[in-house]
């Protein structure tokens, strides 16, 4: 989650929208107990920010989804063989479609659920590639909270883990330039929640 924050901050500065970065991560093999301290998330796939160039509309989540569906299968191989301490069983043969169904996404903010610029939501995205989880570090209702909207209820099913240990100060950089959030920030405690998409928040 560390590596999204760093992400969040390479955004251009908006008024009106917020500065999120995201990854895409490949958890070691089930048989792998332990994965090396130098990758201790796993294999690190793809990453993205908001308004990442060259697309200004661009979100984390789909430009780091857009970045990993572009992978020529070689290229995609080529990734998938320096997963450490092992590459997983099969994976030489794996389409983009079977990574996604084991990946992990990390993301400073859980997806959105409706995109003014009219592109598919990102929620709905990530819920037809079936990914594993994702783990977020703010959630959608607190954004809406801070700029008076309401979150749009979605049917997809998409396992969404709440990230509680994040400063005040690191949760505030998705903030930089938005005139309406002070709403939004509340207190943050410990631990990690989970649950479905729709689901209330603590």
């Amino acid at each position: 989650m560390k590596a999204c924050l760093d992400l969040s901050l390479e955004c251009i500065v908006s008024p009106t929208a917020f500065c999120v970065g995201s990854t895409f991560v490949l958890p070691p093999p089930p048989s792998s107990s332990t994965s090396p301290p130098s990758s201790p998330n796993g294999l690190l796939l793809s990453t993205g920010y908001s308004r990442e160039p060259p697309n200004p509309t661009s979100h984390a989540e789909s430009s780091a989804l857009s970045k990993l569906l572009a992978l020529t299968p070689e290229a995609l191989h080529s990734l998938l063989a320096t997963q450490t301490p092992s590459p997983w069983p099969g994976s030489e043969s794996w389409t983009t479609q079977d990574v996604l169904e084991r990946c992990d996404v990390y993301t400073t903010l859980e997806p959105c659920s409706i995109r003014t610029s009219g592109e598919p939501d990102c929620a709905r995205l990530l819920a037809k590639w079936r990914v594993r989880r994702v783990f977020v570090v703010s959630s959608e209702e607190e954004r809406e909270r801070g700029r008076g909207g309401k979150r749009e209820d979605r049917a997809d099913e998409l396992f969404i883990c709440f990230c509680r240990s994040f400063s005040g100060s690191q949760r505030a950089a998705r903030f930089r330039g938005v005139s309406w959030n002070e709403g939004a920030r509340g207190g943050w405690g410990g631990g990690l929640e989970g649950g479905r998409v729709g689901e209330g928040v603590p």
